[in-house]
């Protein structure tokens, strides 16, 4: 509002107040601003979030997959048992399973710098001297994946597709025979492309 009163009289103005000013007479700019900023920035922020989500994907699959994280979780099982109820193989009035958080009592419970995992992972590599190679091979994006919080990446899909939304309605208000109609309708189908990508 303030630039708009030296419309007649530009050459007051300093050099970037000058350059701003044709923002201030284009109708809806701030839209129109943040539908550039985000028609530039979407690639490499849709690359980023496909990455994060690719490495969490990979992360699951693998702690699924893994025989030696399963037969470390069935040792774990099995002491969890012998220290609570007596007794080494499942049966009646035993536990059939644990949450997986619960490992990280075994992770915290130390004597000296050896943990009860860093003792039970010992434990199964003096059986198979391998066990340890082959625990970390099958598990190579668990590390990655566990700087990663799920529901941070979840409000960032988010936030993408509501720009997406934003850029489909800022599509809709244009006529069919606007100058770059045909460019927003390709960006739309390319955004469109990302978001269904992500959501999978």
């Amino acid at each position: 509002k303030k630039l708009l009163e030296y419309t007649n009289v530009k050459d007051q103005l300093r050099d970037v107040e000058q350059k701003v000013m044709p923002f201030c007479t284009l109708p809806r700019s701030i839209s129109r601003l943040k539908l550039m900023k985000f028609a530039l920035s979407h690639v490499s922020t849709f690359t980023n979030l496909i990455e994060r989500s690719r490495i969490l994907r990979q992360a699951a699959e693998e702690a699924r997959g893994s025989q030696e994280l399963r037969d470390l979780l069935s040792v774990v099982l099995r002491v969890g048992n012998f220290i609570n109820h007596g007794v080494e193989e499942a049966g009646e009035g035993t536990v059939k399973g644990f949450a997986i958080e619960s490992l990280m009592s075994l992770a915290s419970f130390k004597t000296g710098a050896v943990s009860t995992l860093h003792f039970l992972c010992l434990t199964m590599r003096a059986q198979d001297i391998t066990f340890l190679n082959k625990l970390l091979l099958s598990l190579q994006h668990i590390h990655d994946a566990s700087r990663e919080k799920a529901a941070t990446l979840s409000s960032a899909v988010e936030a993408f597709q509501k720009d997406v939304d934003f850029t489909r309605r800022e599509n809709d208000q244009l006529e069919e025979r606007t100058v770059g109609k045909d460019r927003m309708m390709a960006l739309v189908a390319e955004l469109d492309r990302e978001s269904n990508e992500l959501k999978q």
